[in-house]
């Protein structure tokens, strides 16, 4: 077999002097080592996927758990400020009886609105 010289190479990874012997080795799979390694990767994205998948749902029920106690504790809070409110506001109208009662007895006049 006549040398291979680099200008005539068809893969432009060959180097060598015009006058020397070129030696090329070139990597190949076979179809089925292709086909097993493609099949491998395919498989450890399903498992990836799979998990990644899980912990999303498990996030999603955890939040839907979590929002479900804030809901409850805002509306425990809500009917707490309710009843402080009434309570504040029979206070008021309770001083503005015994204000209203003492400015009667007393004889003086009183600007604020029944």
């Amino acid at each position: 077999m006549a040398p291979m010289h680099a200008e005539n190479s068809p893969d432009e990874s060959i180097h060598g002097a015009a006058n020397g012997n070129v030696n090329v080795n070139r990597f190949t799979f076979d179809k089925e080592r292709m086909s097993g390694v493609l099949l491998s990767c395919c498989l450890l994205a399903l498992v990836v996927l799979i998990f990644l998948y899980r912990y999303d749902s498990q996030e999603r029920d955890l939040d839907r758990y979590d929002d479900g106690q804030r809901q409850e504790k805002v509306d425990k809070e809500i009917s707490e400020l309710r009843a402080d409110l009434r309570v504040n506001q029979e206070l008021i109208q309770a001083y503005g009886l015994q204000k209203d009662v003492k400015e009667h007895d007393s004889g003086r006049p009183h600007n604020h609105p029944k």
